[in-house]
């Protein structure tokens, strides 16, 4: 079998598109009535995009002097002089402001639930975001932010610019440096050069110092698709191949992250223990699925849910909450909160859980603006847009998209992150009177692939549909 087989694996990309606004064209800055919708599927980004690259194509030919000019030419790495400072990663406490990612993740998750079931959608896919992803690509944008546009992004994290930059400081310098190599994380940020306007050093430095990014500015033709394609295949472990099929002409910046996780259980499934058993859909459909059962010794509890806790190798674990009897995903995840998670955690109980979770993949695209704008994330998207902070050009330009990319593959001998010091400090029962309990995963249910180190979920998910 194929050692990613073996494993659970996720990936996860975020890439933000940045346009200039021109005197014609259709890269002008929209106005706020205009700010671009939220596709609800991966479906649906396909059709954007489609439509896109078609356009892009039309450019393309239209400026075909211009490409063949800058054809041969090359990437310029912006940071050969540019080295991040010591003090990113000493300075402030890195688990300090870490409930503010998992807020993140589960506010913007409410909304993409709450767009799928606008558009009846809901029931029909499984969602997975990763808040660290989507916040370490857009906390680089924040960087070059000014005015109410750097204001707004602050109140969508519930953080200022400095505590946004020294956690993710901290947190990217953490995962780099740790020697299990289960989570690798990027950033990259490609300018076009045909825009002549100087991207501000001081940008450039707070990025370095905090997000570590590759950064190039360069023609934006067929070549550089290709480099950026690549540079995704590589930090993602070969799970997403590309992100882009076309590059804009008019695109001034592509702003990236990537992220890969790939571990295995720390106690894997047996084969035996690996059944063919009823799923039933919140539609009230009943399929066959494969569940894997396992006995595990953190059971979650709370009014709405019950759960448990597998971990895998590492310092990461698989938190999986179901809803219980007469309530829904949507509302379970509607009462979550950072503060909940923490509570079910800090109070599980050390007990067997019989446990069946089941095996399944998936794959998620989604254009995020809307769901951010719900957020409060307006002007970013608009004629608002202030990012002077970039250079001069910067109040000229606004964000086309936020494209948002996830896949996973939960399988019998995959992921794990133990929360080894949790459960031995747990308070337990002698072991013949120990009580029991079965959680079956049969419905739809919520889950995590959580960070137990830095007390962060890497992906939050809802899991409608395991055959999808």
């Amino acid at each position: 079998m194929n050692n990613l087989l073996k494993k659970i694996v996720g990936a996860t990309l975020t890439i933000g598109l940045i346009f200039v606004a021109t005197a014609c064209g259709n890269s002008s800055k929209p106005n706020e009535e205009n700010t671009p919708t939220t596709p609800t599927s991966g479906k649906q980004v396909e059709k954007n995009v489609a439509k896109n690259n078609t356009n892009s194509e039309k450019n393309n030919n239209n400026n075909n002097n211009n490409s063949n000019n800058s054809k041969n030419a090359s990437l310029i790495n912006l940071m050969n002089d540019i080295k991040p400072a010591e003090v990113a990663k000493t300075d402030g406490d890195p688990t300090k402001n870490a409930n503010k990612i998992t807020d993140f993740g589960i506010n913007l998750l409410n909304k993409s639930v709450e767009t799928a079931k606008k558009n009846s959608g809901y029931s029909k896919q499984n969602i997975l975001i990763s808040p660290v992803s989507i916040m370490s690509a857009l906390g680089m944008i924040e960087n070059g932010a000014n005015g109410e546009t750097l204001k707004q992004f602050e109140q969508v994290f519930d953080l200022n610019l400095d505590d946004t930059n020294k956690l993710f400081g901290h947190y990217i310098s953490n995962i780099k440096t740790n020697p299990d190599k289960i989570v690798n994380i990027a950033n990259s940020i490609w300018f076009n050069n045909r825009f002549k306007a100087d991207v501000d050093k001081d940008f450039l430095q707070r990025n370095a110092n905090f997000y570590q990014p590759e950064i190039f500015k360069g023609p934006f033709n067929n070549k550089t698709k290709d480099a950026i394609n690549k540079w995704v295949d590589k930090n993602t472990n070969k799970m997403i191949d590309k992100i882009i099929d076309q590059i804009h002409p008019e695109a001034a910046i592509y702003l990236i992250n990537a992220l890969a996780f790939e571990s295995s259980w720390k106690e894997p499934f047996k084969k035996q223990d690996v059944t063919d058993d009823k799923f039933t859909t919140e539609d009230g459909e009943e399929l066959t699925a494969k569940l894997m059962y396992s006995e595990e010794n953190s059971f979650l509890e709370s009014d709405d849910c019950t759960g448990v806790i597998k971990p895998y190798q590492g310092a990461y674990s698989f938190i999986g909450l179901l809803p219980n009897e007469g309530f829904t995903v949507q509302q379970v995840l509607a009462n979550l909160d950072a503060e909940k998670v923490n509570e079910l955690i800090e109070s599980s109980r050390d007990l067997t859980v019989h446990s069946f979770i089941p095996k399944f993949k998936s794959k998620y695209q989604e254009v995020l603006n809307e769901n951010l704008a719900k957020l409060g994330l307006e002007d970013a998207f608009n004629s608002k847009a202030n990012f002077d902070k970039m250079g001069k050009f910067g109040k000229d330009v606004f964000i086309s998209q936020v494209i948002h990319k996830t896949f996973i593959d939960v399988n019998e001998t995959g992921t794990k992150a133990a929360a080894v010091t949790a459960i031995e400090g747990l308070k337990g029962t002698a072991m013949n009177e120990k009580e029991e309990k079965v959680v079956k995963f049969n419905k739809p249910f919520i889950y995590m692939i959580y960070d137990e180190e830095n007390k962060t979920p890497l992906f939050i998910g809802t899991m409608m549909n395991p055959k999808l």
